[in-house]
């Protein structure tokens, strides 16, 4: 029980932290730099609302490229590691 207490305290500060501190961040830099300061707490909301924009040549299809790679590969390599289907539930599901 103890335990539980001194978990919740360690982490629920933690992640108030990381939310709260975001909105005081931004505020306080939006105050700073006025209406140059476009950003937003919702990803991509900002460039939703066209408050800025998503430079996807800056990126390079590589990158791109490379970080899709690595996500499948990591995919694949976990269901290889942990015995499980990346499809046993919709095997299930069509029999």
């Amino acid at each position: 029980m103890l335990g539980d207490v001194a978990a919740t305290l360690a982490f629920g500060s933690i992640a108030f932290l990381g939310i709260i501190g975001s909105f005081v961040l931004d505020a306080k830099k939006a105050r700073q730099y006025a209406a140059a300061w476009p950003t937003s707490n919702v990803p991509f909301f900002a460039i939703i609302c066209g408050r800025q924009h998503l430079p996807v040549r800056e990126i390079g299809l590589r990158r791109i490229a490379a970080g899709l790679g690595v996500s499948v590969i990591t995919l694949a390599l976990d269901t290889l590691l942990s015995n499980a289907s990346l499809f046993a539930n919709a095997r299930i599901a069509f029999r």
